[in-house]
C-alpha cells in the first residue's frame, strides 16, 4: 500500500461550507499558490508581473473550514478547483473567500493527492498517489469522473514499467495542452520507484487521442544542490513555466523561492526576491487571457492637415473563441476616418466608419488562439493643441471576462487599460515676415506696432495672436488679415515680445512660431547720460560717483554696484569704501520709456596691513632674515636699517649678524595707490668664541687635560660630548683617562642661547708601545727565566700570545693577560713540564689598546740555557 504523504495547503476561509453565490477569478495570467506553515497562517497568494521591475507578491484570499490541495484554475468558468484534504470531495474556490463541493470521487473513500490542474476545455485533472492515476473530472456542467489515465515510464528512457513515483504538482502547457510538466520529489521512500528517478523534471503525455496517453518522459535531472522541493508549478500566458519551492534541506523545508524552468532542458533560473514562506505550497494559473490594444502611429501629429493610423489588436490566448462580439470607438472631434483594413470579420454599422469619426463593428468573431487586427486610417482636420485621448471598447464578452474590455495604449508600459494618447502639435509657421514700427517719443510711447505677413493667412479672417512680454506675462491680441495676407498688431509699448501661437478664431488648430522674439525699441537716443568717479581709491577712504543727465528734470536715476551698493540719487558719496566694493557700477537713467545705461569700473585698493616677520633677537654671527608682507599687489618696498642703509625687496637678509646690526628696522610698502609702514626692533646678542687644539697625542701614563681657549662673551656653560673617558662633562678643563674616545666636541652656550663649538682628536702615542726581548735563559737561576714582555701605558690587554717551534708546533699559549708584571703568566721555556732544547722560536701576539684599537705583532725569541 502506497503510504499517504500529507501535504496540507490550508486555506483559511471566512465562510465555511457550500455557498451558492461567488465571484470568479480574473483570467489575466497571474499566478496563484497556496502556502501553509503548520501554524494556522494559511493563505492563497498571487504573483503578478510588473513591467521593468519583475515579480510582486500579494496575499489575496483566506479560506477557513477545510484544507485543500491539487489546485487548478479553470478558464471555462474562472474558478479554482481543488481536492478537499482527508476526503473524496472536489471543491470549487471562489474569489469572495467561499467554496462549494461540486462532487465526490466514486468508489474512493479518500483522495490522496497533491497535484492537479485544469485543461483548456474545462476538465479538472488530479493525480492520486495511491491509484498512481490521473483522474479526469467534468466540473463545468454535471459533475462526473470521465476518465482515468494510467501513468507509465517512456520505454525510450532509462526507466521502465508503471509510474509509482510521487509528484507534488503538474502544470498543463498553454501552448500545447496535450503535455503537462511535473517534478518528481526527492523523497527517501522505498515505495517510490525507481530510486534513481528521484529529483527528475518530467513531461506527461495528456493527448487523449494518442496511444501514448499517460506516458511519462524524463526531461532532465535537477541537481539537489539547486532545488530540494517544488510544491507549485504554473505557466504564464506566453508559455513560461514558473515554480515555487525550496532550496533548503530537511524533511519539510521552507518553500519561499520563485524560479523559472526551461521546459525543454530543465534548466532553472532563480529570482533574487523571496516570497511568502510555507512548509507546503500548491499552485495554479490561468495562462490564457484576452488583450485589446489601441496604438496610434505616429503619436505626434500636426493639429491639421495630417494623417495617423490607429492599430486595434485583439489577442486571444484561450483555446475557445468568442463570437458575436463588438467594437465601439469614437474619435475626438476634428478627426475623420478615411480607411479601415485588417483581418477581422464583422459588420460595420451604417452611419459609422469611413467619412465619420465613429466606428461600430458588430458580429465580430474572435477565434481561439488568434490575433485580430483592425487598422483605421484617420485624417486630422482641426484638433486643439494638447494631448488628445480616446479609448475603444470591446463588448458582448462572457460574464467571466467582465462583459466588456477597454483598449490599452501599449506605448505606456505599466499602465494597463489606459486611453490611447496622440500629441497634437501646432503647425510650424515658417514662411512669414514681421515688420516693426518703433515709437518716436519717450513719454507717448504706446505707438509701436508689428505687421505680420504669411501666405497661409486667409484674408478676411480674424486671428488670435498669443504673446508673452519680457516679464513673462501672457496676453492675447486679435487682428484681421487683409487682402495682402497681412495683419497689424498696434499700440505696443517698448519691450520684447515672444510670439508662440497664431490661430483663426473659428478653429482649434494654431500656428507655432519657433524662437520668434521681437523687440519694440524706445527712442533712447533722445536722452543722454554721463558718469564720473574719483577711482581708484584706497580702502577706507571716500569714493565718489556722480552723473550728468539730459533732460535734467522728469527723469529717474538708479545706481547699482557690488556688495549691495544701491542709490536713486545722482551723486553718491561712500565715506569708507571697502575693498570688496571694487567692480562695475551701473547707472540707469530713465525718462518715460526711454533709457540710457552707463557703466564705471571702480578699483578700490585693499589696506596693505604691513607686517614684519623675524625673531626679536639674534645671536652674533647668526644669519638673519627679515620678511615683510602686506595685502594686495605690492609694487615697492623701502627699507631703512639701523645703519641707514636702504633696500627694495620684501626680504632683507643678513648672512652674519654683527653687534652693529642691532636696532630699529622700518619698511614702507606701496601698492600703487596706498602705503603702509611696519617697524621692528631687533637685538643682537654677543656670542662666545671657542678654540681647541685640533689633535692631542699622549701615552696616557698620566691623565691628559683638555684646555680650551675662550674669548668674547665668556659667561657660558660647557658641554663635552661624548662623556666617556672624561673626568667631567660640564667643566672647562676635564681630564681624559683610559679608555678614551677618538674625538671630543665642546659646546659653549650663553644664557641667550648663543653658542660656539670646537673639536679635538685624541691620539695614542704608539712609540714604545711594548718592549719584547729576543732572548731568555730558562735555567732556574731566577734571572731572565721567563719570556716576559713589558707593555707601556697604552696597552689595555694582551688578548692572544702564542709561541711555535721551528716545525710550527704550538709550545705555549696564553690569553687575556692584563697583569703584565706577573712573570708566571709568561712562557718558562717548557712544554708539558719538560724543558725544550735551545733554539729559535716564533711568537705571535694580539694587543688591545686603551683607545679601543687592536694591534697584531710577531717576531722571534732565542732560548739559551
Amino acid at each position: 500500500m502506497h503510504p499517504i504523504r500529507k501535504i496540507i495547503y490550508c486555506l483559511l476561509l471566512l465562510l465555511a461550507g457550500n455557498t451558492v453565490f461567488g465571484q470568479p477569478f480574473p483570467c489575466n495570467g497571474d499566478l496563484y499558490f497556496a502556502t501553509n506553515s503548520n501554524n494556522g497562517r494559511n493563505s492563497l497568494n498571487r504573483i503578478f508581473f510588473i513591467p521593468f521591475t519583475g515579480l510582486a507578491f500579494a496575499r489575496d484570499r483566506f479560506y477557513g473550514g477545510a484544507d485543500f490541495n491539487a489546485l487548478g484554475f479553470n478558464s471555462g468558468d474562472g474558478y479554482i478547483y481543488a481536492a478537499r484534504l482527508n476526503s473524496n470531495e472536489i471543491v470549487r474556490l471562489k474569489k469572495d473567500n467561499t467554496f462549494e463541493v461540486v462532487g465526490e470521487v466514486p468508489n474512493l473513500e479518500r483522495l490522496t493527492t497533491s497535484a492537479g490542474d485544469c485543461t483548456p476545455d474545462g476538465y479538472y485533472l488530479v493525480h492520486d498517489q495511491v491509484l498512481d492515476q490521473i483522474l479526469v473530472f467534468e466540473v463545468l456542467d454535471e459533475f462526473g469522473l470521465v476518465n482515468r489515465i494510467d501513468l507509465f515510464w517512456d520505454p525510450a528512457s532509462d526507466f521502465s514499467g508503471p509510474f509509482t513515483a510521487r509528484i507534488d504538482d503538474f502544470a498543463i502547457d498553454p501552448t500545447d495542452p496535450t503535455v503537462a510538466y511535473s517534478y518528481q520529489g526527492d523523497y527517501f521512500d522505498p515505495d517510490l520507484q525507481p530510486d534513481e528517478a528521484r529529483g527528475y523534471f518530467l513531461k506527461i503525455n495528456l493527448d487523449f487521442q494518442s496511444p501514448d496517453l499517460g506516458m511519462v518522459t524524463p526531461v532532465a535531472p535537477i541537481s539537489r544542490n539547486i532545488i530540494k522541493k517544488i510544491g507549485s508549478l504554473f505557466f504564464s500566458a506566453p508559455g513560461t513555466l514558473y515554480a515555487y519551492g525550496s532550496t533548503l534541506s530537511g524533511p519539510d523545508p521552507i518553500q519561499n523561492k520563485i524560479m523559472t524552468i526551461n521546459k525543454n532542458t530543465g534548466d532553472i533560473t532563480e529570482f533574487n526576491r523571496n516570497g511568502p514562506e510555507g512548509i507546503n505550497s500548491d499552485g495554479c494559473s490561468c495562462p490564457y487571457g484576452l488583450s485589446f490594444t489601441n496604438r496610434v502611429d505616429p503619436n505626434n501629429a500636426l493639429c491639421t492637415d495630417a494623417k495617423v493610423t490607429y492599430y486595434l489588436t485583439i489577442t486571444n490566448w484561450f483555446f475557445q473563441g468568442f463570437p458575436n462580439t463588438a467594437i465601439a470607438d469614437t474619435l475626438p472631434e476634428g478627426m475623420i476616418i478615411t480607411n479601415i483594413s485588417g483581418n477581422f470579420t464583422g459588420d460595420i454599422e451604417p452611419g459609422t466608419g469611413v467619412g465619420t469619426r465613429i466606428l461600430q463593428l458588430n458580429n465580430l468573431d474572435i477565434p481561439p488562439k488568434s490575433s485580430i487586427t483592425l487598422n483605421m486610417e484617420v485624417e486630422i482636420i482641426d484638433l486643439p493643441i494638447d494631448f488628445v485621448t480616446h479609448q475603444a471598447i470591446l463588448t458582448n464578452l462572457p460574464e467571466r471576462l467582465g462583459w466588456e474590455l477597454v483598449s490599452d495604449d501599449p506605448a505606456t508600459v505599466g499602465n494597463l487599460g489606459d486611453a490611447t494618447t496622440l500629441n497634437s502639435e501646432a503647425q510650424r509657421l515658417t514662411d512669414f515676415t514681421i515688420e516693426l514700427s518703433h515709437p518716436n517719443d519717450c513719454l507717448e510711447a504706446m505707438t509701436g506696432k508689428m505687421v505680420i505677413s504669411a501666405p497661409v493667412f486667409i484674408p478676411g479672417i480674424e486671428y488670435e495672436i498669443r504673446m508673452q512680454n519680457e516679464k513673462y506675462a501672457e496676453f492675447t491680441r486679435n487682428a484681421f488679415v487683409d487682402e495682402q495676407n497681412t495683419m497689424v498688431i498696434d499700440s505696443l509699448l517698448p519691450g520684447e515680445y515672444r510670439l508662440y501661437s497664431i490661430r483663426p478664431n473659428n478653429a482649434n488648430c494654431s500656428f507655432a512660431m519657433k524662437d520668434t522674439t521681437v523687440a519694440i525699441i524706445a527712442p533712447n537716443e533722445l536722452i543722454n547720460a554721463e558718469v564720473f568717479t574719483n577711482s581708484p581709491v584706497c580702502e577706507g577712504t571716500i569714493l565718489e560717483l556722480s552723473g550728468a543727465v539730459f533732460p535734467a528734470e522728469g527723469g529717474a536715476v538708479k545706481w547699482k554696484g557690488p556688495a549691495g551698493v544701491w542709490s536713486d540719487v545722482l551723486l553718491i558719496r561712500i565715506d569708507s569704501i571697502l575693498a570688496n566694493q571694487s567692480g562695475t557700477y551701473k547707472m540707469t537713467f530713465t525718462y518715460g520709456y526711454c533709457e540710457q545705461l552707463r557703466e564705471l569700473e571702480v578699483e578700490v585698493f585693499p589696506r596693505i596691513e604691513a607686517q614684519i616677520t623675524s625673531p626679536d633677537g639674534i645671536c652674533e654671527r647668526d644669519s638673519l632674515q627679515i620678511v615683510v608682507e602686506g595685502q594686495g599687489n605690492i609694487q615697492s618696498f623701502k627699507w631703512r636699517t639701523p645703519e641707514g642703509g636702504q633696500h627694495g625687496d620684501s626680504l632683507l637678509a643678513i648672512p652674519s649678524s654683527q653687534l652693529k646690526d642691532e636696532g630699529l628696522y622700518e619698511v614702507i610698502l606701496d601698492n600703487g595707490q596706498c602705503q603702509d609702514t611696519a617697524q621692528k626692533y631687533i637685538q643682537v646678542y654677543p656670542a662666545p668664541t671657542l678654540e681647541l687644539p685640533r689633535v692631542e697625542v699622549s701615552k696616557f701614563c698620566d691623565p691628559l687635560v683638555l684646555s680650551p681657549q675662550l674669548s668674547g662673551n665668556t659667561n657660558v656653560s660647557y658641554s663635552w660630548k661624548p662623556e666617556e673617558g672624561l673626568s667631567c662633562a660640564d667643566c672647562p678643563t676635564p681630564e681624559i683617562e683610559a679608555p678614551v674616545q677618538p674625538d671630543y666636541t665642546l659646546t659653549v652656550r650663553t644664557r641667550f642661547a648663543c653658542q660656539d663649538s670646537a673639536k679635538v682628536r685624541v691620539l695614542l702615542d704608539e712609540e714604545g708601545l711594548i718592549y719584547i726581548p729576543n732572548v731568555f735563559s730558562p735555567n732556574n737561576d731566577n734571572v731572565n727565566d721567563y719570556f716576559q714582555v713589558f707593555p707601556s701605558c697604552g696597552v689595555a690587554s694582551i688578548d692572544q700570545f702564542e709561541i711555535f717551534d721551528r716545525y710550527g708546533s704550538l709550545v705555549y699559549q696564553a690569553s687575556s693577560i692584563t697583569q703584565f708584571y706577573d712573570r708566571s703568566l709568561f712562557w718558562d721555556g717548557q712544554v708539558n713540564n719538560s724543558p725544550l732544547s735551545d733554539g729559535l722560536f716564533i711568537w705571535r701576539m694580539e694587543l688591545s689598546l686603551i683607545d679601543g684599537t687592536n694591534r697584531r705583532l710577531k717576531g722571534e725569541v732565542k732560548v739559551l740555557r
